[in-house]
């Protein structure tokens, strides 16, 4: 790969300790209990030493969704303002100081830009490898029905997790100009996360990394309208991914049963079954969010008062009775956002996980060469972006553990789609 040679001879040691430590985040996040927490803490510690001066360099687009992660993080805090249980809170707040450490993180990975490319992508093919081993570990020695089970995780949140890095593989495929065996490479490293995500039987997850495949690759195939070539590659790339997923579930009888209950489930919910499914629970909790919300439109009820309003309501029988539901997440990030940070609150959350990041990456990719490694980052952003918006409408994902691992890919993203980015040997060291 010449990853380990070019950064020890052309970088310091705080770069080198950076790309070390990313490379066994990647390897250990979605498959070891705890990695992601204590990955992710060890990089911030060393972000916090070493990552001040790299600011200096940023670009006024970079600046602005920082800017935009702090105002994320003004919104919690101005929702304590009707707060009362402050332990659920301070639990709930652990998920924003994220985005406020991608300051000095931003500033660390911006050491490692010569080698950020591969840097990258060596990480993630460890992960897809280390999924998919898992997957089958668990599908084959255990039996499990759906895979992600005992990692610290669960299989939604691993499922996401290997969707994302079979997401940015991918594009990497499309995008990067490479002899052919190494966009071959990238394309099966993205089909085998892709499986690892299949096997967790999250319909979520496979939704939202469909309909992330199907919007950038039109972005894509528009960017590259005058390069037929290239349409037809990106085209025929995408159109056998989604053969491959659909001839997956009808052989699937765990998949073909996991749709029907989709469609049979909330006709159950109307009728008036308020049995625990998927749907009931998820239903129960956005007519609670809704509810929480009209009491307090502006600001919310608090970060940490959602449950407490939650089981009021349900006590109060203004609920349907499922047992087992709850909302210490609402299985919604915007009706997460609604009720507990009110109107405020899910305006800039808008704005700083979804409206900033995707102007970033757009403006990026119209003016990036094809072909180029900030072509690549530009539209794996993109495509990171669109994957978080769709997963976010059955999952609260940005109050899970998973989050750290979304926001360093995005930081390493940016990174490398930032104006003035030389990728040097990056493109072909892999």
């Amino acid at each position: 790969m010449g990853l380990i040679p070019t950064v020890v001879s052309g970088l310091g040691a705080g770069p080198i300790l950076t790309a070390v430590l990313l490379i066994l985040f990647f390897a250990t996040a979605a498959i070891v209990p705890g990695a992601i927490t204590w990955g992710s803490a060890l990089l911030a510690i060393l972000a916090l030493i070493l990552g001040w001066r790299g600011l200096r360099d940023l670009e006024r687009d970079e600046w602005l969704v920082l800017a935009g992660f702090a105002a994320y993080v003004a919104g919690g805090l101005l929702s304590l303002f009707n707060n009362s249980d402050w332990d659920t809170a301070a639990w709930r707040f652990e998920k924003y100081h994220p985005f406020l450490l991608a300051f000095p993180i931003l500033g660390l990975l911006r050491t490692l830009r010569p080698v950020m490319t591969p840097l990258l992508l060596t990480g993630l093919l460890l992960a897809s490898v280390g999924m998919v081993a898992l997957a089958l570990w668990q599908q084959i020695f255990l039996h499990y029905p759906r895979v992600g089970l005992g990692t610290g995780l669960n299989p939604n949140i691993f499922g996401y997790l290997a969707g994302l890095v079979a997401l940015v593989l991918l594009m990497a495929g499309l995008a990067l100009k490479q002899h052919w065996s190494a966009r071959a490479g990238w394309i099966l490293g993205a089909a085998v996360a892709l499986y690892a995500a299949f096997a967790t039987g999250s319909r979520g997850v496979l939704l939202a990394f469909l309909g992330a495949v199907v919007a950038t690759a039109v972005l894509w195939l528009l960017h590259n309208r005058r390069k037929p070539v290239e349409m037809l590659y990106s085209l025929g790339v995408v159109l056998l991914l989604l053969a491959a997923v659909l001839w997956g579930m009808s052989h699937s009888e765990f998949w073909q049963a996991h749709w029907q209950r989709l469609l049979d489930e909330p006709q159950r919910f109307l009728d008036g079954d308020y049995q625990y499914t998927s749907v009931a629970a998820r239903a129960t909790m956005l007519l609670a969010a809704w509810q929480i919300w009209l009491s307090n439109p502006w600001l919310g009820t608090g970060l940490g008062d959602a449950q407490n309003d939650f089981d009021v309501l349900m006590a109060a029988g203004e609920l349907p009775q499922v047992a087992g539901a709850s909302n210490h997440i609402f299985h919604n990030i915007f009706a997460d956002a609604l009720a507990t940070t009110g109107l405020i609150g899910t305006l800039l959350m808008l704005v700083a996980q979804f409206a900033l990041p995707a102007w970033f990456f757009w403006l990026k990719l119209r003016s990036a060469e094809r072909g180029s490694a900030a072509s690549f980052a530009a539209l794996a952003g993109l495509a990171v972006v669109l994957s978080n918006f769709l997963f976010g409408l059955t999952n609260s994902w940005l109050y899970l553990r998973s989050l750290p691992f979304v926001l360093i890919v995005m930081l390493m993203l940016m990174v490398i789609a930032s104006p003035g980015f030389s990728p040097g040997r990056s493109s072909s060291s892999s």
